[in-house]
């Protein structure tokens, strides 16, 4: 594919996931200043929470306060500006012990690691394949 047409559809899909309120301008921090030792810092994130989100079984409110608040933290480093906006009502959640509200907050953060992990995913191959084609990265 041409690298012309490449970086015009990262721009367009970047710029959609920030007007969509996904990602916010730390995530485009976070790219710029990506290096090679670990391009896709991001994913490796979603992927980590991802796992810990389906696979942990949490005892109490307290437990899942903790975990809201830890991927808040995680979610706002690289700009993933939705899913640490999902954790604060997770924590509101889990303030009032509304079980049912954490409950579908938990689904609902699940439910959009998956999409950003298949979003990122994507910027990143794009990125790759627009880098081996001897072009240059968008500035977004």
């Amino acid at each position: 594919m041409e690298v012309g047409l490449l970086q015009k559809q990262l721009l367009d899909l970047t710029t959609t996931l920030v007007k969509n309120g996904f990602l916010d301008k730390q995530f485009m921090e976070i790219q710029s200043m990506s290096d090679s030792s670990n391009p896709d810092f991001a994913l490796d994130v979603i992927n980590d929470e991802l796992h810990k989100t389906i696979e942990h079984r949490f005892a109490n409110c307290k437990e899942i306060s903790d975990y809201a608040h830890r991927l808040k933290g995680s979610s706002a480093i690289v700009g993933l500006k939705r899913i640490a906006d999902l954790c604060k009502y997770l924590r509101e959640c889990c303030d009032r012990v509304d079980l049912n509200g954490c409950c579908s907050r938990l689904q609902q953060i699940k439910c959009d690691l998956f999409i950003m992990k298949s979003e990122l995913q994507k910027i990143f191959d794009m990125q790759k394949q627009i880098l081996a084609a001897g072009g240059s990265l968008p500035k977004i």
